[in-house]
C-alpha cells in the first residue's frame, strides 16, 4: 500500500521567496502546510504540479497523507542543474509518522516553485510514489465510487476480519495465508517478503491479540473513501493491557473490499 505508512516535529525556516531558492521555497510550501493552509500552498507550486490535480484534490491528499498540519525536521539540497533543484525534506506528519520525501523544484515565471513530492525510490521495488498526482489514479476512483461504502458496522465486521486473520499470521510466523487473501493490486506493490519484515516485531515478541475476537471495535472517524480511492477504517479494540489501535485500507476487487494497507500499534 499502501502503506503509505507518510506517509513532524521541528523549527520551520521560512525563506525570503524574493531570493529564488529552491530551499526557500520548499521551506515556504511546507510552512503554508503546517499552518494548514493547503490553498496558499497550492496556489504557490509550478503550473505542472496544479494541472496534475484540482485544488480539491490537492487538499485531500495533503489532509489524508498528514501533510496539513506537518512540521518539517529537516531539508537539504541535494541537486541543482539548470531550471530543476531536487531536495531531501523529513517530515512529521499531523498523525506522527515521520517520512522522508523527494521534493523537486522548477523555475517558473522566474521562481523556484514546487514540481513534485515524492517517496524515496523503494530499496526492493524501484517505486516511487507521486503523491500529488491523479494521473493513473482516475479509473481506480470510478470504480470505487460506483460502490457503496459500507456502514459502520460492516466495517468494524471488515476490520475485525482482517485482524483476526492478522493475528493467526502472527501466531503461525507466516503471512503467506494472510498475502494471499489481501487486494492483488497491493501484491503487485508489496511482495510477501516485505510484507513479514514489516511485521517481525509482532512475530518476534508473539503478540497475542486474539482477545479482540471476543470484543466489538470502536470507530475512531466514520469509514471513508481516501484521496486514493480506498476505502478506510480506522478504529481501536480496548483490550488489557494494551489498547489495539488499527488502520485498515480496502481496494475494491470485485466482489469484495480486499486489504491494501495494514497499521497496527499496541498502547499502553
Amino acid at each position: 500500500m499502501i502503506r503509505r505508512a507518510l506517509f513532524f516535529l521541528g523549527i520551520l525556516v521560512v525563506g525570503c521567496a524574493a531570493e529564488s531558492d529552491p530551499t526557500a521555497a520548499a521551506n515556504l510550501f511546507f510552512s503554508q502546510l503546517a499552518d494548514s493552509r493547503p490553498a496558499a500552498a497550492f496556489a504557490d507550486t509550478s503550473f505542472f504540479f496544479r494541472h496534475q490535480q484540482t485544488e480539491a484534490d490537492f487538499k485531500a491528499i495533503a489532509h489524508e497523507t498528514g501533510l496539513t498540519g506537518c512540521a518539517l525536521q529537516k531539508i537539504e539540497k541535494t541537486a541543482v542543474v539548470g531550471k530543476t533543484a531536487k531536495l531531501l525534506a523529513e517530515v512529521r506528519t499531523r498523525h506522527g509518522l515521520v517520512a522522508p520525501l523527494v521534493v523537486t523544484l522548477t523555475r517558473d515565471h522566474g521562481e523556484w516553485r514546487v514540481f513534485s513530492v515524492k517517496s524515496p525510490m523503494h530499496i526492493e521495488t524501484g517505486i516511487s510514489e507521486n503523491f500529488f498526482t491523479r494521473i493513473g489514479k482516475g479509473p481506480q476512483l470510478a470504480s470505487v465510487h460506483a460502490n457503496p461504502l459500507p456502514d459502520e458496522r460492516s466495517a468494524l465486521a471488515m476490520a475485525k476480519e482482517t485482524m483476526l486473520s492478522f493475528h493467526d499470521a502472527v501466531q503461525q510466523k507466516s503471512f503467506e495465508d494472510f498475502y494471499d487473501g489481501v487486494a492483488r493490486s497491493w501484491q503487485r506493490q508489496l511482495t510477501l517478503g516485505m510484507l513479514t519484515r514489516t511485521f517481525d516485531g509482532f512475530i518476534s515478541q508473539r503478540t497475542n491479540l486474539i482477545a479482540i475476537k471476543d470484543l466489538e471495535g470502536v470507530l475512531k472517524i466514520p469509514p471513508r473513501i481516501d484521496s486514493d480511492g480506498l476505502l478506510t477504517i480506522t478504529g481501536s479494540f480496548l483490550t488489557q493491557p494494551h489498547r489495539i489501535d488499527f488502520d485498515i485500507r480496502y481496494y475494491y476487487e470485485l466482489p469484495n473490499w480486499r486489504p491494501f494497507g495494514v497499521a497496527v500499534r499496541l498502547i499502553q
